[in-house]
């Protein structure tokens, strides 16, 4: 266990370190008013942009990373290419306004581990990013309404091309 890593107020787990990334900063403050009170997780920072959720990910070392789609500088799809590639430890679960099929593969091949819209704040966010962090998740609760999961998605984009993926059932 690392020095930075707290312990549930059960004492049994550590509570997982949540970085925000949103280019929106009013809906980062909300979402942090409203994520904060809940102490299964700690917020540790927040960033702006594509290039500062990277360095915050290597400062920081977030258990999970809440990744909006777009966004200044790089979008969240090479961000989660990044943080996947340097800090496979960890979990990225996208939290954007699209409820677009073809977002959401595009993250899941990009390498997140869960794809949510913003609608569905109050329904799950906290269990979502537990469920990834821990590895139970149902596969309900991470590819939440869209077909293809995560970890299909990734075995496809292995064997074919990433347009072959998008087009393949």
């Amino acid at each position: 266990m690392t020095m930075m890593e707290e312990f549930s107020p059960e004492g049994l787990e550590s509570v997982p370190r949540v970085l925000l990334v949103d280019d929106d900063p009013f809906f980062v403050e909300a979402l942090s008013t409203l994520l904060a009170p809940d102490e299964r997780i700690k917020i540790t920072g927040a960033a702006g942009n594509g290039a500062e959720a990277l360095a915050l990910t290597e400062e920081l070392r977030p258990d999970v990373v809440l990744m909006d789609v777009h966004m200044p500088v790089m979008d969240g799809f090479e961000v989660t290419r990044r943080i996947r590639a340097s800090f496979p430890g960890t979990r990225v679960v996208f939290l954007t306004s699209s409820s677009s099929q073809e977002i959401a593969e595009q993250a899941f091949l990009a390498g997140a581990d869960g794809f949510l819209t913003k609608d569905s704040l109050g329904r799950g966010l906290i269990e979502v990013m537990l469920g990834v962090v821990r590895e139970h998740g149902t596969a309900e609760q991470i590819r939440c309404k869209f077909p293809a999961t995560a970890a299909s998605l990734r075995t496809r984009a292995l064997h074919t091309t990433p347009q072959e993926a998008l087009l393949s059932p």
